[in-house]
């Protein structure tokens, strides 16, 4: 007896935004599928456990072809790269204007706006 796998409750296509530290994948309709945090600073990424940069971009990347894959089996080749949009210049002016930043207090960031 064969089953079907059940579909995932997102919509393609997906995007890759780059958020303070982190790069978070969302579908088409603006919800966060999942977040891959980053570090820089090689002493501190020891301690918290992150990748760096590119090790992250990377691994977004992977996530969202996987991603792509289940849901469109039959809808031809993926890209290789997923394009990605860069929040930090917004979130940048916005807490230059007096705004508020994405983090949290407690230092984690909220999911990207949509």
């Amino acid at each position: 007896m064969v089953t079907e796998a059940p579909k995932l409750p997102i919509t393609l296509p997906l995007k890759i935004r780059r958020a303070d530290e982190s790069y978070w994948i969302e579908d088409a309709a603006g919800h966060a599928v999942a977040s891959v945090p980053f570090d820089d600073e090689p002493s501190r990424r020891s301690q918290t456990r992150r990748f760096s940069e590119d090790e992250a971009r990377e691994i977004a990347q992977m996530i969202a072809r996987l991603l792509m894959d289940v849901e469109s089996e039959d809808a031809g080749p993926n890209p290789s790269t997923i394009p990605i949009e860069d929040l930090n210049a917004e979130n940048d002016e916005r807490c230059r204007n007096g705004g508020v930043s994405r983090t949290t207090r407690s230092g984690f960031l909220k999911p990207p706006p949509e």
